[in-house]
């Protein structure tokens, strides 16, 4: 089947979509701008990096009832599950932490101290004894006591929505296959043209640009597979005389003190499977955050430059690079 792509700049990342379908031309392009303006509306939501987001709004207005839309709310719902399921290694209230180091959000203009809007860092720091939301008297509202911040889910959460438009746009017996790479968070269906699964390289932490520490051979089903990378690679910088990264141990308001520099882990939902990565690599260092959810298969590249590997992703690992030959399994 003919194969169509689109690249294009989103969450301070590259997105790229890839479409094998028989279609016509003019509806893949019109569905391939379909999926570019999902992706924005996406971000308008859940971005903490745009003063005129919903999710900076309603930072904004904490302990107050704000009516949100069912985007927000069902990323609120899934962080609340995440949350339980991580044992509190994956907590969205992080902003005070993250802005601790360096790493600004999107503020609004202060507002009147007389306007009833409470402050985002006005004594709120330390929320994690309470909800992450409550659900307001009014139907559709709910209320904040801390400022959120999505990072950690939002990218998952948009590959599985992308995929979600595809599939309800492009009918099983017009696709062969599709790609959705929401800047590393990877949603894959179906088979390549010779038939054979896709092949999906994992970027090696320590290595130049494009440089791979292994590969993925995965089957050739028309079930999503998610594919879902955490690195300290990119977003690692210096604050205050010191080395700090982004993935945060909520308890400590602080970088994860981790051996861990890069996570890949195979699911089935991207957001489900981004959520375990970045707790992977927090609880690496600490037992405090037992995963209480299910396991994925995952490897990991630790800070002595030895890739791990745990057994049941073993049958799809189809190439290791010489670099990491003393690979060690995951007992």
């Amino acid at each position: 089947m003919p194969r169509h792509e689109r690249t294009f700049a989103a969450m301070g990342s590259s997105f790229y979509i890839c479409l094998d379908t028989s279609m016509e031309d003019d509806y893949v392009k019109v569905l391939m701008d379909k999926l570019v303006d999902r992706t924005e509306q996406l971000e308008q939501r859940m971005s903490r990096f745009r003063v005129d987001s919903e999710l900076v709004q309603l930072n904004h207005h904490l302990m107050m009832s704000v009516k949100v839309s069912s985007t927000i709310r069902e990323v609120l719902e899934l962080a609340s599950i995440f949350n339980e399921l991580s044992s509190g290694a994956f907590d969205a209230r992080v902003v005070p932490g993250l802005e601790g180091i360096g790493y600004m959000g999107a503020h609004p203009d202060p507002q009147p101290v007389d306007s009833g809007v409470v402050q985002p860092h006005s004594g709120m720091e330390d929320a994690t004894f309470l909800p992450l939301f409550d659900v307001a008297a009014e139907p559709d509202q709910i209320r904040l006591y801390a400022p959120l911040d999505f990072g950690g889910i939002g990218k998952g959460y948009t590959a599985d929505r992308l995929a979600d438009l595809i599939e309800a746009s492009v009918d099983p017996a017009l696709r062969s296959g599709y790609i959705v790479d929401a800047g590393g968070d990877i949603v894959i269906s179906g088979r390549q043209e010779m038939g054979e699964g896709f092949a999906i390289g994992i970027e090696d932490p320590f290595g130049s640009k494009g440089a791979l520490a292994a590969a993925l051979q995965l089957p050739a089903l028309q079930e999503r597979i998610a594919i879902c990378t955490s690195s300290l690679k990119r977003r690692s910088w210096e604050h205050g005389g010191e080395k700090v990264h982004h993935i945060l141990d909520p308890r400590r308001q602080a970088p994860a003190r981790t051996h861990l520099k890069a996570v890949t882990a195979v699911g089935g939902s991207a957001a489900y499977t981004e959520v375990f990565t970045k707790c992977t690599m927090i609880a690496e260092g600490t037992k405090a955050y037992p995963w209480r959810g299910v396991p994925l298969p995952y490897v990991a590249i630790d800070d002595a430059e030895t890739l791990h590997y745990t057994t049941d992703i073993a049958p799809l690992l189809s190439w290791i690079s010489v670099k990491y030959q003393d690979a060690r399994v995951i007992e």
